[in-house]
């Protein structure tokens, strides 16, 4: 008797996005679902994130994560994976904001911000010394 189940191992060097491999091999119909260990292991964005499992959800494959104990196949797996996702682009959109005012308060108080210039080829000392 053949296993429904089958494992893929999908890592960022031998496949780009770990959902495009999920959408192709995994089994149409009811009850097919695909299943990760966390959520950071299928997509590298909120919004490939977002698509795959708009894509999955299309083509009639359920989503699970085991981590985020997440099943997209039922109306409040799916509630919740989407106040993740609104939760998650609100912090990093804090995080953004609290970047832009912490350059700018740097700016303000007159540091310099970058990397550092390199020694004029004219000077024969040592970097540590420039």
């Amino acid at each position: 008797m053949r296993s429904p189940f089958i494992q893929y191992r999908c890592t960022s060097t031998n496949v780009h996005n770990g959902g495009e491999l999920l959408l192709c091999s995994a089994p149409r119909g009811r009850r097919a679902s695909g299943v990760v260990p966390a959520l950071d292991r299928l997509a590298r964005s909120l919004q490939d994130l977002i698509t795959l499992v708009g894509d999955l959800r299309r083509a009639g494959i359920g989503f699970r994560s085991l981590h985020e104990a997440l099943d997209t196949t039922i109306p409040g797996g799916r509630l919740v994976f989407h106040v993740f996702a609104a939760l998650a682009e609100f912090i990093r959109e804090l995080i953004v904001e609290g970047t832009h005012e912490g350059l700018d308060a740097a700016r303000a108080a007159g540091k310099r911000l970058g990397r550092p210039r390199p020694c004029p080829p004219s000077r024969s000392v040592t970097p540590a010394t420039c």
